[in-house]
């Protein structure tokens, strides 16, 4: 898996084992994301009791924030982006984990 993501690293750029864990990092956090909107999703189908019937509010606040941080992205990195409308919606669903491959990065 390593061997994948050297060569799909950016080309202008050295290897860089902080840049691949930083990769691994993000895919974790996305599968998680992925995790909670299909249990919130879950939950709101099956109105499961006790604390988990909380979790589609939960998810309607995250959404809101996913909102915010496409509104940002939309307004200020769009020219940034290739496929704006993909990572529109890839914020949307991901929100800071997409979002941040469009922020400086800081050495």
């Amino acid at each position: 898996m390593i061997y994948l993501l050297k060569q799909n690293a950016f080309k202008n750029e050295a290897y860089d084992e902080d840049y691949l864990g930083n990769i691994m990092w993000v895919k974790m956090n996305k599968a998680a994301t992925v995790l909670f909107w299909l249990l919130a999703l879950a939950s709101f189908i099956m109105q499961w009791p006790g604390l988990l019937s909380y979790l589609p509010l939960a998810a309607l606040v995250v959404a809101g924030a996913h909102v915010l941080e496409t509104a940002f992205f939309w307004f200020a990195l769009k020219d940034n982006s290739e496929q704006p409308g993909k990572d529109a919606a890839l914020i949307m669903v991901f929100g800071i984990f997409h979002l941040q491959s469009f922020m400086p990065k800081s050495r």
